[in-house]
């Protein structure tokens, strides 16, 4: 699932015009799909290791964050250097507003601060970064509700809440199916029940998709 995900997302990235020149544009927008599947799968994962693992918090906490910087530092430096020099051999290929105030660029990203709020700081060309701080979030209030108790776990979650934004906690539910989907192995499903349900889902998404194509459930900054 997360290769076919990940495939997915890099067709739809590819897919641009100024890339190359629209081709597959069909699948553009299925990237957004892909990455909803990414965020229901790292509920999962996370849920799963904080279960069987990670059992204290300093534990969980340093996983994530040695985890996480371990594809952010590479992608800050790739980005940055990549785009100095792709600018100078085609910068036709290149928006110049994506490169204005790069260290902000830079530490927003590195902080996980880029699309906080009202905030959409993109790390220059690399579109898909976006994600990243979204799942640095919902690490973190999973993480105060899961480790901490009494009065400071509240203030924990009430704190993150305050500087993820609604953006990013729009999508929190997303990733919450994934921490449902571990927990709902206790519920000792029959083999008949599980296929029922995946049936439901698998149509459920079809037809989500297909309504989404075709203009039934159009997207709210579309609306006139």
């Amino acid at each position: 699932i997360r290769i076919i995900a990940a495939v997915v997302v890099m067709l739809s990235h590819l897919t641009r015009d100024h890339l190359s020149g629209g081709f597959l544009w069909q699948i553009q927008t299925a990237g957004h799909e892909g990455v909803i599947v990414f965020f229901v799968l790292s509920g999962y994962v996370i849920s799963y290791v904080a279960d069987t693992r990670e059992r204290q918090g300093k534990e969980y906490a340093l996983s994530r964050i040695t985890r996480l910087y371990s594809v952010v530092l590479p992608a800050l430096l790739l980005s940055y250097t990549a785009d100095r020099i792709g600018m100078v051999y085609a910068p036709e290929l290149y928006r110049p507003e994506q490169h204005t105030d790069p260290l902000l660029r830079i530490a927003s990203a590195a902080l996980f601060l880029s699309q906080n709020w009202h905030h959409s700081i993109q790390l220059f060309s690399n579109t898909a970064y976006w994600s990243l701080p979204f799942e640095f979030w919902y690490y973190v209030l999973f993480g105060a509700f899961f480790f901490l108790q009494g009065k400071i776990r509240y203030v924990a979650l009430a704190a993150a809440a305050a500087i993820a934004g609604p953006k990013i906690l729009l999508l929190f539910p997303v990733w919450l199916f994934g921490v449902a989907s571990y927990r709902a192995r206790a519920l000792d499903l029959s083999q008949g029940q599980a296929w029922l349900f995946f049936v439901l889902s698998a149509a459920g998404t079809v037809a989500m998709i297909l309504a989404d194509r075709t203009g039934f459930l159009p997207h709210p900054h579309y609306a006139g």
